[in-house]
């Protein structure tokens, strides 16, 4: 049996679910204003009664790795990687943002060209751009990186495509004035879904051993809208 938890909390809400060889049995949102630290094992173990299992059940966990809020993604990432070591139970990190391109994809069928982006903080931007291959496949024209807002648009506006052809998600409001929108799709769908993040997740263990995802989880890091206090003071020596 391959049963999965899943958890996103890069954002002010929050996403649970749990699926069972790749069909989703369980999952939620939240409403709650970053409550994550409160919150996080109260959910995982209130899915656990819901499904009727034990957290040693799960073939795997996969977490949201970002871009998101600090405090959000700390919390994820260091309650799922002590569980993790503790039952040797494989974590698998997702891109948001690639997650979100796979939802917002499942919006249309007609759009060849996905560009998912997040507001980070001052005037960048986390976006990556995915050409989609078929339905649940797509390969990064623009790796998932922080930008600076001019910088990415230009590269959207370099990969010289139709309008037609393009797909935004996330926080494309960010580009309305700065991009003729006129013949681009843009996405309802905001926050990505249980079943994109378990599609991602059974793509990205193929071919690899327990060991070698064990190890890859471990050594796992968030990616963060904001720097921290002591990253930006890094950066300035």
């Amino acid at each position: 049996m391959s049963y999965s938890l899943i958890i996103d909390t890069s954002d002010s809400s929050a996403l649970y679910g749990v699926t069972f060889q790749g069909e989703t049995i369980f999952e939620f949102c939240t409403v709650s204003t970053f409550e994550h630290t409160r919150t996080c094992l109260e959910f995982i173990s209130m899915l656990c009664r819901e499904c009727c299992i034990s957290l040693n059940d799960y073939t795997y966990f996969v977490i949201a790795t970002g871009p998101g809020s600090f405090t959000g993604l700390r919390t994820s990432f260091a309650t799922l990687k002590t569980i993790s070591a503790a039952l040797t139970i494989p974590l698998i990190g997702i891109s948001t943002l690639h997650a979100l391109a796979l939802s917002a994809s499942h919006y249309t069928n007609d759009r060849e060209y996905i560009v998912s982006c997040k507001k980070a903080q001052s005037s960048y931007t986390f976006g990556a751009v995915y050409r989609r291959e078929n339905t649940n496949s797509f390969v990064p024209v623009i790796n998932d990186n922080c930008f600076e807002e001019h910088e990415f648009i230009q590269l959207v506006q370099n990969i010289s495509v139709p309008a037609k052809r393009l797909l935004f998600a996330g926080d494309y409001h960010l580009f309305e004035n700065q991009i003729d929108m006129n013949g681009i799709l843009l996405s309802p769908i905001k926050i990505p879904n249980i079943q994109a993040y378990d599609i991602l997740s059974r793509a990205f263990i193929k071919g690899k051993n327990r060991e070698q995802l064990l190890c890859e989880g471990a050594s796992l890091l968030p990616q963060y809208l904001q720097k921290t206090q002591a990253e930006k003071k890094l950066g300035n020596l």
